[in-house]
């Protein structure tokens, strides 16, 4: 319930030891509840809106006692809030203007405070800000330039775009539309190698692109749908079906099994995310692969049924690892199954 700093009711991460309700973490819970209960679902995102900074940057972590702006969270809002959207329009059409000044304030925040002089390219100065924490990509440390950061905002001045024309803003709505499409290029020109996206370093005023590990981050890009060129999306298809790689009988692991780096309980060096999954189905859905989506989130929910919802799972035996009861688990769980079911009746 609304107390202290939480100004609405909100859902905690878990009541044993992750009592805490992070920035991003929260917009999977909202998308699970925005059809059944979608005032509790708005009050997800309006406990974080109150107290977004005035740079557009919400806080890492809110819970009734403290508020945390040490680090951040990456900018899924646009692409979780337009899929709220889809699912309960009549519920958004007085909420649009506050949707548009949370989502602009909080995509400027990247272009203006995550930029370098005379560099546009937003950066992840820590591993938790990207959600993945220790993630490979960030083994020798940041700022990282890296394209699940950059997917995730062209979706979100996408977005924009969308409401600024619904809002009669015509400015913003050939601005933002431009911004994505300056993005993407960018995204295809600079961060496509041939055979998947890549994450740089900075260093020295030197961009050094990260060769360590084979982390699943890299194939964020795939929820940008059919904004990606085919050759693209299909090579990086190929990549997930690949034996043996990310694949496994419970869904998509985090770091390559083939990696030297793959730890079964290296948090995000291995082990399979609710987060990660809903992403990857929803992304796959959308590019078409409609039946690899379905059986990912077949996996999935076998997943949860064997290792209960727990923070995270190991990706060869569907164990449960670290906090056992955890929130987002649960709603990805709902949101997947709810999907499954309408698409196989």
């Amino acid at each position: 319930y609304s107390e202290g700093i939480l100004t609405h009711d909100a859902v905690y991460m878990s009541k044993n030891w992750m009592t805490n309700i992070w920035s991003w973490d929260n917009c999977f819970v909202a998308m699970s509840l925005i059809e059944n209960h979608p005032e509790l679902a708005w009050a997800q995102l309006e406990a974080f809106y109150s107290v977004q900074d005035e740079s557009g940057l919400f806080p890492d972590y809110i819970n009734d006692r403290y508020i945390s702006f040490s680090c951040c969270k990456p900018p899924v809002h646009g692409w979780a809030v337009k899929y709220m959207y889809e699912k309960n329009p009549d519920f958004f059409k007085d909420k649009l203007e506050m949707i548009y000044n949370m989502l602009s304030g909080w995509t400027n925040f990247w272009l203006t405070y995550r930029t370098h002089k005379n560099d546009p390219i937003p950066k992840y100065y820590h591993g938790n800000d990207s959600g993945w924490d220790n993630s490979t990509v960030f083994h020798d440390g940041g700022p990282l330039e890296s394209p699940d950061l950059i997917s995730f905002l062209i979706l979100q001045m996408n977005y924009l775009s969308e409401l600024a024309k619904e809002l009669s803003l015509n400015d913003k709505t050939e601005f933002w539309k431009n911004k994505s499409n300056e993005f993407l290029k960018i995204l295809i020109n600079e961060f496509w190698n041939g055979e998947k996206f890549i994450s740089k370093k900075i260093e020295n005023n030197k961009k050094i692109p990260v060769t360590k590990g084979d982390s699943l981050i890299s194939y964020i890009p795939l929820i940008l749908g059919k904004l990606l060129p085919e050759n693209i999306s299909d090579k990086m298809i190929s990549a997930l079906k690949e034996d043996g790689r990310f694949l496994t009988d419970y869904g998509l692991a985090t770091e390559s099994l083939k990696s030297p780096f793959y730890n079964s309980d290296g948090y995000w060096r291995g082990p399979i995310w609710a987060p990660v999954m809903m992403l990857m189905t929803d992304a796959l859905y959308r590019t078409g692969e409609i039946e690899f989506s379905k059986e990912l989130s077949a996996r999935y929910l076998n997943l949860v049924h064997t290792g209960g919802l727990a923070e995270n799972f190991d990706a060869k035996t569907g164990k449960g690892l670290r906090d056992k009861g955890f929130a987002w688990t649960s709603a990805v769980f709902l949101i997947l199954n709810n999907s499954f079911e309408r698409t196989n009746e």
